[in-house]
């Protein structure tokens, strides 16, 4: 597990950003306006204990967990729920294997143990419902990361859900991308619960989409309402 600031300016509002499986920073800094401090963390071949210590300088803590970042963060600030002002999970849910809440299990091993670079590139077109801009712009900052630490980041957020099992909801929202199709939204649905939701026109990675309602910053949890 990575860490690092996106934007550190010195604001008394930080966002923590924990991002999905097969990412680094490199696509989403063309994406931060510089309103508040941003602190992503990426990379779970190994995870940890997250210490929100170093953030109890801020008035105001804000989570913001996509994809993967969803399970993982569950697990790692249950117990810390106090310390954040809101918590935004977008397209991703507790249970991040399963065919009815999370990822079809057989898509999962699919994609685990045959893993190549064209799979890869597959997967991150994926995250956009259609051609266009939003999937140019991604795809011309794509993660600067080896198949190989892919891979192992797969097995080893298989072998966490095996053994610590579902996440516990610790979210004040839940943002559902409804062209979803790697968490497809039928199941983010049924995990979270409709009435609980918020249903958005985007894929998957939707920070990037110029569909996005008209005042929605990606980094700007106050706008996700």
């Amino acid at each position: 597990m990575r860490g690092e600031w996106l934007h550190r300016g010195g604001s008394s509002s930080c966002l923590i950003f924990f991002a999905g499986w097969g990412m680094d920073p490199h696509p989403f800094r063309p994406l931060v306006t510089g309103r508040q401090d941003i602190h992503m963390v990426w990379d779970y071949r190994q995870v940890e204990e997250f210490d929100l210590r170093p953030f109890h300088a801020y008035s105001r803590l804000h989570l913001l967990a996509w994809s993967m970042g969803v399970y993982v963060s569950c697990l790692l600030l249950s117990d810390n729920t106090d310390l954040l002002h809101s918590a935004v999970a977008v397209n991703g849910t507790p249970t991040p294997i399963h065919d009815r809440l999370g990822i079809p299990v057989a898509a999962y091993e699919e994609m685990s143990g045959n893993l190549n670079r064209e799979m890869v590139l597959d997967f991150y077109r994926d995250m956009f419902p259609e051609a266009g801009a939003e999937r140019e712009m991604f795809m011309s900052r794509p993660p600067r990361r080896s198949l190989e630490s892919l891979r192992t980041e797969l097995l080893a957020l298989s072998r966490l859900y095996q053994h610590r099992g579902p996440g516990r909801d610790i979210f004040t929202r839940h943002i559902v991308g409804s062209r979803d199709t790697v968490f497809p939204a039928r199941n983010q649905l049924r995990c979270w619960q409709r009435e609980r939701c918020r249903v958005i026109r985007a894929g998957h990675l939707p920070f990037f989409s110029p569909a996005l309602p008209e005042g929605m910053d990606p980094f700007m949890p106050d706008s996700w309402q």
